[in-house]
């Protein structure tokens, strides 16, 4: 019990000081709640009744200080329209260099290419009156067959042709030759055509749509003179060529595909007139065949002879036949050989008479004649 005792009596004296001190505290002199309240509701954020005289009282380094931490003095200062603005000024400053400027580089190359290629343009029409100047003369699809071994002056042509397309090794001249084989062969491939070095239909055809898309213009065979000619009418044949031409003066009326003799010397050459014209001519046999009627399938002359004054006009002449496939080709005995169409058709222009010059080109060019 005297524990007890002494234990409350500690506890009241330290109740009394407690009480004494918190009056003390609670004086008004000493006081600065009642002075300005204000200060401590805005500090705490609690209060929505802040005058405007706490705030005059705020001093201006405070002030300072809360714009120094939040960081927004430059902001604080002036409108926010007017910030926006500012802002909105400065960005297109830094952002140029890394945008605009490398979109207009390139810009500026293409106007200026388009410029210089527009600077080459042809005037208006111009470009139409020169494809109007070109004509491209296609070959016949249903012409001669060409392979290895034929003259023909398309055969010229063909070499022309691949010329143009990039084929250097051929020499221009009538023959077929290996180089145009290998040419053609070549060709053929690069066109998905069968690769035999032959040109036939389809060949003709893939030269033509060549010939047509790069605007080629392959020209004719064309003869020239030294001299005028004495015939107004009359007939060369070009042994290098195996080619018959209808002259009138100075121009071709027509070109023909012969065959000649399959040996150099088999076919005379010199100038010669036609002494006879035959229909359905019979064939002799030349001394070593059986002979055959005129008219008859079989016969080696066809159907329409035009003899030449050597051997009484019997030995030596124009004529067809009946091999067709051997036109262009040296394989006679010594006479021309024709299609049998051609022979017809050349039969009703031949008169009695009529000049015929037959040559190699040397020979030929004895006679002044060049064929290019």
């Amino acid at each position: 019990m005297r524990y007890v005792k002494r234990f409350l009596t500690v506890i009241l004296t330290v109740l009394l000081l407690s009480n004494l001190l918190f009056t003390q505290a609670m004086d008004p002199a000493d006081s600065t709640y009642d002075q300005n309240p204000a200060i401590t509701e805005n500090e705490t954020g609690s209060s929505s009744n802040t005058d405007s005289s706490a705030e005059e009282q705020e001093s201006p380094e405070n002030v300072n200080e809360d714009r120094q931490e939040s960081g927004s003095q430059d902001i604080d200062d002036k409108p926010v329209d007017e910030v926006e603005e500012k802002e909105t000024e400065k960005e297109p400053d830094i952002e140029e260099p890394n945008t605009t400027v490398p979109e207009e580089e390139p810009e500026e190359e293409t106007e200026e290419e388009e410029t210089e290629e527009e600077a080459t343009y042809p005037e208006e029409g111009e470009e139409d009156r020169n494809a109007e100047d070109i004509t491209v003369t296609e070959f016949d699809p249903n012409g001669p067959v060409l392979m290895y071994g034929m003259a023909n002056q398309e055969v010229l042509r063909i070499k022309r042709f691949l010329k143009a397309m990039g084929y250097e090794n051929i020499p221009l001249n009538f023959t077929y030759d290996w180089a145009t084989v290998e040419a053609v062969r070549d060709y053929q491939r690069k066109n998905n055509l069968v690769s035999d070095g032959i040109v036939g239909r389809n060949t003709y055809g893939a030269m033509n749509r060549d010939m047509k898309e790069n605007r080629l213009e392959i020209p004719e065979v064309s003869v020239a003179f030294t001299k005028n000619p004495e015939e107004t009418e009359w007939i060369i044949i070009n042994l290098s060529g195996n080619m018959l031409y209808h002259m009138d003066g100075k121009n071709i009326l027509k070109a023909y595909p012969v065959a000649t003799g399959k040996l150099a010397g088999y076919t005379p050459e010199g100038s010669f007139r036609v002494v006879n014209k035959l229909v359905n001519p019979a064939w002799g046999g030349a001394g070593r065949m059986p002979p055959v009627a005129g008219g008859s399938p079989d016969n080696p002359l066809g159907k329409r002879w035009m003899g030449l004054d050597i051997g009484g006009g019997y030995t030596y002449g124009i004529h067809g036949n009946n091999d067709e496939n051997s036109i262009g080709k040296y394989v006679s005995l010594g006479c021309i050989r024709m299609h049998n169409s051609d022979s017809e058709e050349l039969f009703e222009k031949v008169f009695i008479g009529m000049k015929v010059v037959i040559g190699t080109d040397i020979t030929l060019a004895s006679y002044g004649i060049y064929f290019q």
